[in-house]
């Protein structure tokens, strides 16, 4: 324990608590773990945050900073060695982007910065002041509205980049890409880009980055979206793209079909609010070997008999967001089409194979009036998942009322099947009505030992639900509800969540439905999220508020904190 080596090693495993701890044991035990206590500092308003006077005396260990509020308290004079900026928050006042644009030349090492500018503050400036750091990788712009000049200077430093990300309303296109003939670094790149500038020209933007691995690509103007251009894009211009998330309703599902056929190695999809369908699906069952992430969320046309056809087929699977999964599809119902009776294919269902998956979120239906046996052969199918971090099993649909077509989490129901999911952290059960008992609840403080937050109703009734409630907040778990309507009448709570017909449901999952705040932690894939996710979390709590309050002071707490949580969401996005 003595050697600084063991001490650098441990300190990839402590928390900042821990960190901290640690830190003032001795000198010598101060001098490993400082500089790790301060290597990234985030700023934002919370009693935790690190004072403005430790962030001074630790100025020379600090190498990332995130801003999620106000930064006038900041001492920004003090850091000369930050490699990571992120400008988390929306900074109204133009002086602000003033002493960033300084900060930025006084840090020279910088080789990431991302920033959210949607009043046009920051200006030419502050792109130029980034631009002058020589070791520059990656540049993640949020800017409404992108004036040409500001678009030019991105573009110019594209060409030593390797990540880019452009979410932004023009004012000013550009009408060629002649200055920039290559982006020969550029691995990740992010679009959406909405007005003025067409499709094809983000086309060739896209052409001109031959070592692409990781594309992001909105498209919503179905009237100019050029479906052979892109589908030939993949197989001729970027060869090695091996995550590709496409959105928008523009792209049809022969589109799709195409671009599956014409990647070689994908291991993840994101088609979220794409036409995706029967012929993209087809296509992409020749990926379903080494495919690791799939989003179908919000897509009209995928049904149930897809969902769990990837559920079986997909070993490699590590998050997986789907539509709906329907009971008689996972057992294999099949009517016979001459005697009209139905009957299963197998004895027993067939084994779900994705055993590595961390993120899922389905909505598992056709339960209401089924035999019991069905609900529990499909909990003894997620309890194979024993690396789930995130589960989500509610139905995706805007509604006032809660399905009681749903899995029914009551011990007596067999919810005790569900101990193996020992990693669980978020569990989310929104749109489900529910009748959860104590026994229950405390049972799944006690065998899930890493849960921190839980989104719907534990109770239709609203008392009962708020002493269950206060239960998990004793243990620290964040209670979520999106719809709390005093009309909590277990007599009005009849609706089943959908029309007994599969493609109709799943088409108004689609036009109404909302995320799950899983996907913050599911779209999982970079710093920028998680962080924001970490802030989002710590407002939520501050935001619950004392369940004990009467609903008139409720309504009249988030009154006062709607313009906050809007600039949060913005944020978050």
């Amino acid at each position: 324990m003595e050697l600084p080596e063991i001490r650098a090693v441990m300190t990839q495993f402590l928390d900042t608590s821990d960190l901290a701890a640690a830190a003032l044991v001795c000198k010598s035990w101060n001098a490993s773990f400082n500089p790790p206590l301060y290597s990234a500092i985030q700023w934002y308003n919370h009693p935790k945050k690190p004072s403005k006077e430790g962030v001074s005396a630790n100025a020379d260990h600090v190498r990332e900073l995130y801003f999620y509020t106000e930064i006038s308290e900041f001492p920004l004079q003090a850091c000369t060695r930050i490699e990571v900026l992120q400008i988390g928050y929306w900074q109204k006042d133009p002086n602000i982007w003033r002493q960033l644009s300084t900060f930025v030349r006084r840090n020279p090492m910088i080789k990431s910065v991302s920033a959210i500018d949607h009043d046009n503050h920051s200006s030419i400036d502050f792109m130029e002041a980034v631009s002058s750091c020589s070791g520059l990788r990656e540049v993640h712009i949020d800017i409404r509205p992108l004036h040409r000049p500001y678009l030019e200077t991105i573009l110019n430093n594209a060409n030593r980049l390797e990540a880019l990300s452009i979410i932004a309303e023009t004012s000013c296109p550009i009408e060629s890409l002649e200055m920039w003939p290559c982006f020969p670094w550029l691995k990740k790149l992010r679009l959406e880009i909405k007005s003025y500038i067409p499709v094809p020209l983000q086309l060739n933007i896209i052409r001109r980055s031959p070592e692409l691995t990781t594309l992001t690509w909105r498209i919503d103007k179905i009237d100019s979206y050029p479906a052979s251009d892109i589908s030939e894009l993949f197989k001729t211009h970027c060869p090695f793209i091996e995550h590709l998330n496409l959105q928008g309703e523009a792209i049809s599902d022969e589109a799709l079909s195409r671009i599956f056929d014409n990647c070689r190695r994908v291991t993840s999809f994101h088609v979220l609010e794409s036409r995706f369908g029967e012929l993209a699906f087809r296509s992409l069952i020749r990926h379903f070997s080494y495919l690791q992430e799939l989003d179908l969320r919000y897509c009209g046309r995928a049904n149930s008999k897809m969902v769990h056809q990837i559920l079986i087929s997909c070993p490699s699977l590590v998050s997986f967001a789907g539509v709906r999964l329907r009971a008689e599809d996972f057992m294999g119902i099949v009517k016979d089409e001459s005697t009209g009776e139905e009957k299963m294919m197998d004895s027993q269902p067939q084994d779900w194979v994705c055993t590595n998956l961390e993120f899922l979120t389905i909505s598992i239906c056709g339960l209401e009036g089924k035999p019991q046996e069905w609900q529990q052969l499909i909990l003894e199918q997620l309890a194979r998942l024993k690396k789930l971090t995130f589960l989500s099993i509610g139905p995706n649909t805007l509604s006032f009322q809660d399905s009681r077509d749903g899995v029914v989490l009551r011990l007596e129901s067999g919810l005790d099947i569900l101990s193996s999911l020992k990693r669980l952290t978020i569990f989310c059960l929104d749109g489900l009505w529910q009748e959860m008992d104590e026994c229950d609840v405390r049972w799944m403080m006690k065998s899930w030992p890493e849960l921190k937050r839980v989104e719907g109703k534990l109770h239709h009734d609203k008392p009962r639900r708020l002493e269950l409630e206060k239960i998990l907040k004793k243990k620290d778990i964040d209670l979520v509800v999106y719809f709390d309507s005093d009309d909590d009448d277990p007599d009005d709570s009849d609706y089943s969540g959908g029309s007994g017909n599969d493609e109709e449901d799943e088409e108004e999952e689609d036009n109404g439905g909302k995320n799950n705040e899983g996907e913050n932690s599911s779209e999982t894939e970079n710093n920028e999220e998680e962080n924001s996710e970490e802030v989002d979390d710590d407002d939520d709590n501050d935001n619950d508020g004392d369940d004990d309050d009467d609903d008139d002071d409720d309504d009249d707490e988030e009154d006062d904190d709607d313009d906050d949580e809007e600039e949060e969401e913005e944020m978050e996005e």
